[in-house]
């Protein structure tokens, strides 16, 4: 960006023409102009341009352009005009395919509620988080407990205050399996 020494001349749009007397800077660099809207002035530096990385990444723009002035007031459609010239030239986007949903890790305190929970038979979850606390065998906070059972239950492998089947099965398949074995044998 470059001071101006003088107003520009111009043969522009009318917003444009408004703003001229109150420009102080014009663009330099490696930008392309917005040409039809009124971004070259007639000595041929630019007020406003764009820059866009490849076809389809949309633009970045920059002006020189008082838009904050009270001009812009009374003309409040033609700057709406000129904005919506330059949002054309971004493109339209791409639609977003959506993200699948991570897959649940269950993680070392998942598989210790998982654990505690056959203990049971619990009542309900309520029951099994207090029982969890007073537990002899395992020691988790009571705020980690309570969002990992409500993580489980979510997923499927945990409903109230037992494990269910996908439950047990993940148990089965993990490391904690002998864990599991030895939970289910102090009940008999």
């Amino acid at each position: 960006m470059q001071r101006r020494s003088a107003p520009p001349a111009l043969n522009a749009p009318a917003l444009i023409q408004a703003l001229a007397l109150e420009v102080r800077f014009v663009l330099s660099g490696t930008l392309q102009s917005l040409s039809g809207a009124g971004g070259v002035w007639d000595d041929l530096t630019a007020c406003t341009g764009y820059y866009r990385k490849h076809p389809h990444s949309g633009i970045f723009a920059v002006t020189c352009l008082p838009l904050w002035s009270l001009v812009t007031l009374d003309r409040a459609a033609e700057l709406r005009a000129w904005l919506e010239a330059l949002h054309t030239l971004a493109g339209k986007p791409v639609p977003v395919e959506p993200v699948e949903e991570a897959v649940f890790a269950p993680g070392p305190d998942h598989f210790a509620v998982l654990l505690h929970l056959l203990t049971g038979p619990f009542d309900d979850a309520g029951v099994a988080l207090s029982s969890l606390q007073s537990s002899s065998i395992f020691s988790l906070a009571s705020e980690r407990a309570s969002a990992c059972l409500a993580e489980m239950q979510a997923h499927g492998l945990a409903s109230g205050g037992w494990v269910t089947g996908a439950g047990r099965e993940l148990l089965r398949h993990s490391p904690y399996a002998v864990y599991a074995d030895a939970m289910e044998k102090m009940k008999r």
